[in-house]
């Protein structure tokens, strides 16, 4: 994180917007929105801009469908360029936004629009997953 006020800054704005927040000793944001559970984590350097990222675990693959997962992340990353789709070394298939903000602290004027694409890569990569997962049924029978 950039410094010590800031994760709190940011936890003060979303308990503005009625989530259950923690902040650990690494200063990452924990909080839960519609269901989900999401982590935030700003850096910035002094005066210089602020990078900011929020990211979601959104399900864990068992290990016969890791290739299809795999293939699904790439496909959704490749038509959504304003949310990442990545999945861990458990198998936790994780979808993240980052942008970098002039001003530290100014998270507020683009949250919603980071929601927006975290929510918009989570259920592209839903759909594709299903899709690959159904094709390849049919194609076993």
């Amino acid at each position: 994180m950039s410094d010590d006020t800031t994760p709190q800054i940011y936890a003060a704005f979303l308990k503005t917007r009625g989530t259950e927040v923690q902040v650990d000793e690494d200063g990452f944001v924990d909080f839960d929105l519609n269901g989900n559970t999401y982590t935030l984590s700003a850096e910035s350097e002094g005066e210089g801009p602020e990078f900011t990222a929020i990211s979601c675990e959104i399900m864990e693959v068992v290990e016969e469908g890791v290739a299809l997962a795999l293939c699904a992340a790439n496909v959704v990353n490749a038509e959504i360029a304003c949310a990442k789709v990545f999945m861990t070394e458990d198998n936790i298939v994780t979808v993240s936004v980052e942008v970098m903000l002039e001003t530290p602290g100014s998270l507020p004027n683009v949250f919603d629009a980071m929601m927006e694409a975290l929510d918009s890569g989570a259920d592209s990569f839903l759909t594709t997953f299903d899709a690959f997962n159904a094709e390849n049924e049919t194609e076993e029978k």
